[in-house]
């Protein structure tokens, strides 16, 4: 059997390189969320932080990551939503939830 190898290279937009977190494979985002976890973590003492944490966390990511991409679409909800990979129902409610509405400039 014969096996072809295609090798397909993918230059990152100059905004993604040149901001203030690096995004690469290697997790620069998931490292940056890190840091600040443990910061939270250790300005709370020797205590826990208090409870329903994981909500309060995606709600921090979450309301900039839906701003962001309806931005990236120029406010076109159904190309944010395939860019995010999330029903168009579905980002409609949480755009809503998060009180994000788009104008068109």
């Amino acid at each position: 059997m014969c096996r072809r190898v295609i090798k397909l290279s993918y230059q990152k937009p100059k905004s993604l390189r040149e901001g203030s977190v690096e995004l690469n494979e290697h997790g620069g985002l998931s490292q940056t969320i890190e840091k600040h976890l443990q910061k939270y973590f250790k300005a709370h003492g020797g205590e826990l932080p208090p409870p329903n944490l994981y909500k309060r966390v995606i709600n921090e990511i979450e309301r900039p990551l839906l701003s962001i991409s309806l931005n990236a679409t120029n406010g076109n909800q159904l190309k944010a939503a395939n860019l995010l990979g999330l029903n168009r129902n579905t980002l409609r409610k949480k755009l809503t939830e998060h009180k994000i509405k788009f104008n068109k400039k």
